[in-house]
Parts: structure tokens; C-alpha cells; sequence
């Protein structure tokens, strides 16, 4: 895999997206409001990293595609959009201690999403 300069400003675009609509997503309609946004962050990234690779910042190889999207980005942004959005609930009334503890559990998730959707896209399946 060849990676260019990560867009913080980007993530943290994303983190808000889908905290947000997933907090609201949740409070609507409660698990298949998580449900929806996790969707929704499994369909949305996809589109972000096929525009990388069409202006030359990123691109992927050896490991399962669809598209030019690896299979593990499909399915460990599946999982983060849900934990992204699980976090967002925190949010709403907690002090800054809450706030940093939020950042690194979704830190950790991100982490953790890719890790596992690597090891069930790309090793388990071989």
C-alpha cells in the first residue's frame, strides 16, 4: 500500500459527519438508526478514496478490491461510522475529560475497524 499525506482537517470532517447523523440517526430511531449510519459511512467513504487515487494522493494494492476501494476500508468504515456515532452520545453533556476520552476511544476504534476488517477481507479469507 503507498499512502500520501493524510487530510486531518478531512478525518475530522468525517468524524463529525457521522458522529453527528448517527447521534440523531440513534436518537430517531434507536439500533437501526446506528445501523443506517454505519451503512451509510460503508457507502459514503468508499467515494473519498476513489477520488484520492484520481488525483494522485493514494492508492492501494495486494490486498482485496472493489473497485479501486480495498474491501477493508469498506467494512472497517462500516464499523467506525457505528463507533463514531456510540461516541457522539457522550458528547452531548460531558466536560472536556469526557471529550478527550471520546477522542481516544475513536482513535482506538479507527484502529481496531481496520484491523479486524483486514484480518476478516484479506487473511481470513484467502
Amino acid at each position: 500500500m503507498a499512502f500520501a499525506d493524510l487530510d486531518a482537517d478531512g478525518l475530522g470532517s468525517v468524524a463529525v459527519q457521522f458522529g453527528y447523523i448517527g447521534l440523531r440517526l440513534r436518537e430517531r430511531f434507536g439500533w437501526i438508526g446506528l445501523f443506517l449510519v454505519a451503512i451509510l459511512g460503508a457507502i459514503n467513504i468508499p467515494f473519498y478514496e476513489e477520488m484520492a487515487r484520481k488525483i494522485h494522493w493514494w492508492q492501494y494494492s495486494g490486498c482485496r478490491m472493489f473497485s479501486f476501494t480495498p474491501w477493508y476500508i469498506v467494512v472497517g468504515e462500516f464499523g467506525i461510522a457505528l463507533a463514531l456515532a456510540l461516541l457522539a452520545g457522550s458528547l452531548r453533556r460531558g466536560s472536556w475529560r469526557t471529550a478527550v476520552t471520546a477522542g481516544v476511544g475513536a482513535g482506538l476504534s479507527i484502529f481496531v475497524c481496520y484491523a479486524v476488517a483486514l484480518f476478516l477481507t484479506d487473511r481470513l479469507v484467502s
